[in-house]
C-alpha cells in the first residue's frame, strides 16, 4: 500500500488502486511519542491483526468523505458510533481507537479529547496538535493457501468444507463483508492436501451438509456451505439435510424451506439450490438484524420487530452458529424478510469442475447459486431482437437496421429445464466462437445482478467468464499506483470521446485518476495500450468482421500475447468476440454490443456507463443501468467477473434513486445504496430524511418531500436517478420538476 503526503493532508491507494484521501489539521510526521494502533488492534475482532502503512504524526484533526465512524474507549470498551445526520461526539480526554469504514479502513489510535462534527464529511478534531498513529486495511485480500482435492464429487465437497476458513468471526458479526474473506484456492490432484493453517482455521461448528452424490448439488451448497461454515459430505441416495449440532433440517420437499416462487418443481437440482439459497436467505439476513445487539453496528431497520418473530438479539449475539441457524428457521421471519432486500447476486453454474475457479474467488461475497435454467435463442429469434432505430441514425457497423421487436422471442427455443440439465462434459470455459448462435435467455428468480457461468452466451445476465475471476488476482500488486484510464477513438472521431473523457475526469481530483487519451490508433497503437497496462480502457468506434478498426486495419484481441487492460468498454458494433477474447487474455473485465448498435444510442450508453462505473458501480451493474439508454437491452453485455468494482464510490456503495411524483407541490424520493459485492453493509443516506435507521445494501427507504425540498437534495446529488421509465441526471430532474 502507498501512503503520501498531499499539500492538504495525505492520500493512501491500496494494491488494487482503491483510494483514500484525507484533510489534515497541520501534520508533522514521525511522532515517536505517538500511541501504537497495531497494538490497539492486537487481538480485537473488529480490525486487522496487522494493520499496514503505519504512520505516526501530530495533528489537531482529521477530515474524511462521511463514513461510519465508531470511537473506541479503550478503558471501558464503549463503542461510540458516529454517522452523517447525527449530532456529533464530544468525548473527554482519554485512550481512544477511531475505525473509520472506508473502502480502504482507517483505524487511528490516539490519546486526548475527541470530538467529531461536520455535514459534508466527518471532521475529527483532538483538541489541539497530538500525537496520533494512523493504520489501514486494504480493500482486496489473496489468499495465499491452495487446497488440493482430487477431482472427483468427494473432492469437491472435501473443498467446499475448507470454504469457512474464510471468515473471521462465528457470530452474528460474520455478516458484516469486511470480516468475510476469501477462502483457500481449490487445485485438482491425485491426493488431498489441505494446509494445517487452513485445517485449523475451519472453526467447529458442529454443522454438516449431507449431501446426494450430485456435483451440480454440492457446487449449489458452496455459499451456504462457507456462511455456516458446514462440513459437506456426499453420499449416493441420500436425501438432502442439514444437521445442526444434532438437530436435522431437510433440504427436501418435506423440510421448512420452500423452494420460493418462480419454481414450478418441487425435487430436482433447480428446487434442491432454490432451498438452499431461501435457507441461506434466512440466516443470513437473521445475523444482520441480531447483530445490532452488539458492539459493532446500529440496529438496521426492521431489527425492532425481531421481538414480533420471538427472537431475543441480546441472548442471540452470543449463540453459537448452530443454535442461531435453527432459531431463525424455526421463526416467523417471512414478514420481516420481506422488507430486506432483494438478494445481491446469482450464479448460474453448471455441473463442472472448472466452476471450482469461481467459487473460491466468489462465495465469501454469498451468491445464490442455481442451475442454468433459460431458453436457447435460434440465430433468428436473436436476429429478431432488433437493433434501436432512429431516423437516419448513423450506426457503429456497416449493416442496415432490423426491424425493432420490444416483445419476448416469439419463437419456440430450447429448455433448460432440471429433467435436462446440461451435458457435464461441456466447459464453462469452452471457446464461445464456436458456437455463434449459442444465445441463452438465463431465467433467474433470485438475485438483483445475474451472472452465468455455464455454456452459451446469455442475453439476461452478465457473462462470467471463469477467465475473469482468475485474472483478478493479476492486478493485485505492488506498485499501489492510482487508477488510470485510456479512452481510444478509433479511424473516425466521434462526439462520445471528450464526453467520457468528462465524466472520468470529474473523479481525478478525489481518486488521483489518471486520464488519458488516444486518437485513430493504428493496429499496434492498439496492440500496446491493451498489453502495457490500464485499469480501464474506454474504446470509442467501429468494428468489422475480425476485429475493431484502427487508422490502418483491423485489431483482434486473438493477437495479443496478453492483455493487461484490467477492465474495458468495446462501445462498438458487435465487439462481443473481441470483449471475451481479452478477458480470456488477462483482463478481468468489461461491457461490449451484441450486434449493430445506432452511433446515437451508443454515445448516450457510452457517456452513461462512464459516468456510473467513474462513481464506484460494478462493471455489471453500471452495463445493467446504462441499457435504459437502449431500446433493447440485450444490446450490451458485461463479461468477465461482472461484480468487479474499478472506482469505489465515495458512498462505499454508490447511491441510486427512484423519483415519483405525487402531486403539484411533493414528490417521493426512493434511495438505496448497492453493490454486488457488499452483502450485509449498512447506510444511513443522509442526503434524504428517514427514521434514523441504517439500511442494508440494496434496501430502499423512502422520502417524501416538496418540490422546494427536491431542489436542495438535487444540489448534493447527481444521480442516478429513475424517473418516467428512463435514467436521469440532475440537470434532466430539474427541468422536468423544477
Amino acid at each position: 500500500m502507498e501512503f503520501t503526503e498531499t499539500a492538504a493532508g495525505f492520500r493512501v491507494v491500496d494494491t488494487v488502486g482503491t483510494t483514500l484521501t484525507v484533510e489534515t489539521d497541520g501534520w508533522r510526521s514521525p511522532a515517536p511519542t505517538a500511541p501504537s494502533v497495531e497494538t490497539a488492534l492486537a487481538g480485537r475482532v473488529d480490525g486487522p491483526e496487522e494493520p499496514v502503512a503505519v504512520q505516526t504524526a501530530e495533528t489537531a484533526g482529521l477530515r474524511l468523505p462521511w463514513v461510519k465512524l465508531v470511537v473506541v474507549d479503550l478503558e471501558t470498551e464503549t463503542y461510540h458510533p458516529v454517522t452523517a445526520g447525527d449530532d456529533g461526539l464530544s468525548l473527554p480526554a482519554g485512550r481512544y481507537l477511531i475505525r473509520a469504514t472506508t473502502p480502504v479502513r482507517l483505524f487511528v489510535r490516539v490519546d486526548g479529547p475527541v470530538t467529531v462534527t461536520g455535514d459534508d464529511g466527518a471532521v475529527i478534531r483532538f483538541g489541539g496538535s497530538t500525537p496520533m498513529s494512523v493504520g489501514f486495511e486494504p480493500s482486496a485480500d489473496t489468499p495465499d493457501t491452495t487446497v488440493t482435492v482430487p477431482r472427483t464429487v468427494d473432492g469437491v465437497a472435501r473443498a467446499v468444507s475448507t470454504f469457512g476458513a474464510g471468515a473471521e468471526l462465528a457470530g452474528p458479526d460474520r455478516s458484516w463483508p469486511s470480516v468475510r474473506h476469501r477462502p483457500p484456492l481449490v487445485q485438482f490432484g491425485d491426493e488431498t492436501d489441505v494446509p494445517s493453517e487452513v485445517a485449523t482455521a475451519v472453526d467447529e461448528t458442529d454443522i454438516r451438509l449431507r449431501l446426494p452424490e450430485s456435483l451440480q448439488t454440492v457446487l449449489a451448497s458452496a455459499s451456504l456451505a462457507y456462511y455456516l461454515d458446514a462440513t459437506v459430505s456426499v453420499e449416493p441416495g441420500t436425501t438432502p439435510r442439514l444437521d445442526l449440532d444434532g438437530t436435522t433440517v431437510s433440504l427436501g420437499p418435506d423440510g421448512p424451506v420452500s423452494v420460493g416462487e418462480g419454481v414450478a418443481v418441487q425435487t430436482g437440482p433447480v428446487a434442491f439450490a432454490s432451498r438452499v439459497n431461501r435457507l441461506l436467505e434466512r440466516v443470513f439476513f437473521g445475523d444482520c438484524l441480531v447483530r445490532g445487539a452488539g458492539p459493532h453496528g446500529d440496529p438496521v431497520a426492521a431489527a425492532d420487530r425481531l421481538s414480533k418473530a420471538a427472537l431475543d438479539p441480546d441472548r442471540l449475539y452470543d449463540a453459537p452458529l448452530a443454535t442461531r441457524a435453527e432459531q431463525y428457521l424455526a421463526a416467523p421471519l417471512a414478514p420481516i424478510l420481506a422488507d430486506l432486500p432483494e438478494w445481491h447476486l446469482s450464479l448460474s453454474v453448471g455441473p463442472a469442475y472448472r466452476t471450482m475457479d469461481v467459487l473460491s474467488r466468489t462465495v465469501h461475497t454469498l451468491p445464490a447459486l442455481v442451475p442454468p435454467r433459460g431458453r436457447r435463442l435460434t440465430a433468428e429469434t436473436v436476429a429478431r431482437g432488433g437493433v434501436a432505430q432512429t431516423d437516419g441514425g448513423e450506426q457503429r457497423g456497416g449493416a442496415a437496421p432490423s426491424p425493432v421487436t420490444q416483445g419476448p422471442p416469439a419463437d419456440p427455443v430450447e429448455p433448460l429445464t432440471p429433467d435436462r440439465p446440461l451435458d457435464t462434459a461441456e466447459s464453462c470455459d469452452a471457446e464461445r466462437s464456436s458456437k455463434p448462435d449459442g444465445r441463452v435467455a438465463a431465467a433467474h428468480d433470485h438475485g438483483t445482478i445475474h451472472g452465468w457461468c455455464a455454456p452459451g452466451r446469455p442475453v439476461t445476465a452478465f457473462d462470467a467468464v471463469p477467465a475473469g475471476f482468475r485474472n483478478r488476482d493479476r492486478f493485485v500488486d505492488d506498485d499501489d499506483s492510482p487508477l488510470s484510464v485510456l479512452a481510444v477513438a478509433g479511424a473516425d472521431d466521434h462526439g462520445e470521446l471528450p464526453r467520457v473523457v468528462d465524466q472520468y475526469g470529474r473523479r481525478r481530483e478525489r481518486l488521483g485518476l489518471s486520464v488519458e487519451t488516444l486518437t485513430a490508433p493504428t493496429v499496434a497503437d492498439l496492440a500496446r495500450a491493451f498489453e502495457c497496462g490500464v485499469d480501464l480502457l474506454h474504446f470509442v468506434g467501429h468494428r468489422e468482421p475480425g476485429g475493431l478498426v484502427c487508422a490502418d486495419g483491423v485489431f483482434s484481441p486473438t493477437t495479443l500475447r496478453e492483455s493487461n487492460a484490467r477492465t474495458f468498454f468495446l462501445n462498438a458494433c458487435g465487439s462481443s468476440p473481441d470483449g471475451v477474447s481479452l478477458v480470456e487474455r488477462g483482463s478481468v473485465a468489461g461491457t461490449v454490443t451484441c450486434r449493430d448498435v445506432l452511433d446515437e444510442m451508443a454515445t448516450s450508453v457510452g457517456v452513461t456507463f462512464a459516468r456510473l462505473l467513474a462513481h464506484g458501480f460494478s462493471v455489471a451493474g453500471a452495463t445493467r443501468v446504462a441499457r435504459h439508454r437502449t431500446v433493447v437491452d440485450a444490446d450490451y453485455l458485461a463479461v468477465g467477473d461482472g461484480t468487479h468494482v474499478v472506482s469505489q464510490s465515495d458512498d462505499i456503495a454508490p447511491s441510486q434513486y427512484r423519483i415519483e411524483t405525487l402531486g403539484d407541490d411533493s414528490v417521493a424520493v426512493v434511495a438505496r445504496n448497492f453493490s454486488p459485492d457488499l452483502a450485509g453493509a449498512q447506510f444511513y443516506n443522509e442526503r434524504i430524511v428517514s427514521d434514523g435507521s441504517p439500511r442494508l445494501n440494496g434496501q430502499w427507504r423512502r422520502c417524501e418531500m416538496t418540490t422546494a425540498e427536491l431542489d436542495a437534495f438535487l444540489s448534493n446529488n447527481n444521480g442516478p436517478f429513475f424517473y418516467d421509465g428512463t435514467i436521469r441526471w440532475t440537470d434532466d430532474i430539474r427541468r422536468e420538476l423544477l
